[in-house]
């Protein structure tokens, strides 16, 4: 069993998380409160909208599943800018398609303990190409029926970033920080139930806060709260996504299968 720990895959599935890093539409206080009300409106869409994603990737997650990570063909890896070459105990990293110069690893070790007990470490340096100096440090460990699992690092991008939870069956429960690459201090908070029900809620760095109330048919409601004149938002969606975010003015933002229509 391997799992492998990425950033860009845990804030991805947790497209919380991303790929964290790739998320970003944050405005300063100031400019928030004075900013022009379409762009306000299109700030927050894109915000909740990473909300969604994320909300629908713990919810395939939930109950302690992973990635699995197995050798496998080399590979342009997109984040990093670099050509990847899977191996047996993690990933080589080279600034050439031909696997000439190398420019980082990835390496993963495992103990297996009693009664199926079980823990990884994943360790990750970036040495060569635009990301320079990425690291992080990956661990997970189970035991019975939970799992714990963190990732802390440093992107030379964007600064620090950590996340850290848990699954136990089907509830559990994760935090993530990080900054994005508009210099926005940005959080997530996650947390899920055995019922299926589930919460994303979100601290965008821009002066205002969102949470998503999901049931375990995917439908649910939401709300956008800040100094704008404009908020609070309040968001209804069904098990199919559509729905709308009604804004203080009494203004709407159409939403279909998760996605806003008009921003």
């Amino acid at each position: 069993m391997k799992f492998a720990f990425r950033k860009k895959a845990i804030l991805a599935s947790l497209s919380l998380i991303a790929a964290l890093a790739t998320f970003g539409c944050g405005s300063s206080t100031s400019a928030l409160v004075n900013q022009d009300a379409a762009l306000l409106k299109a700030s927050i869409a894109e915000s909740v909208q990473q909300g969604f994603s994320a909300g629908s990737s713990v919810a395939r997650t939930a109950g302690g599943g992973g990635g699995s990570l197995s050798e496998e063909s080399a590979y342009f890896d997109e984040f990093f800018g670099l050509y990847a070459m899977p191996i047996a105990d993690g990933i080589d990293y080279f600034l050439d398609e031909a696997r000439t110069q190398p420019a980082g690893q990835e390496r993963t070790t495992q103990t297996v303990g009693e009664a199926g007990s079980f823990s990884q470490t994943t360790v990750l340096q970036i040495t060569g190409g635009p990301r320079a100096g990425y690291q992080s440090t990956g661990s997970l460990a189970i035991d019975g029926s939970r799992v714990d699992l963190s990732l802390i690092g440093t992107d030379p991008a964007s600064g620090s970033f950590e996340t850290i939870g848990f699954f136990e069956g089907g509830a559990g429960e994760f935090s993530a920080r990080y900054t994005d690459e508009q210099g926005q201090q940005r959080t997530f908070a996650v947390r899920f139930e055995e019922s299926g029900a589930y919460e994303v809620a979100s601290n965008t760095g821009a002066n205002y806060l969102y949470t998503l109330s999901f049931a375990a048919d995917d439908s649910g409601t939401g709300t956008v709260t800040g100094s704008n004149d404009l908020l609070p938002a309040q968001i209804v969606w069904n098990t199919e996504g559509d729905g709308q975010m009604t804004f203080a003015d009494g203004s709407v933002l159409e939403i279909r299968g998760f996605d806003f229509e008009q921003i």
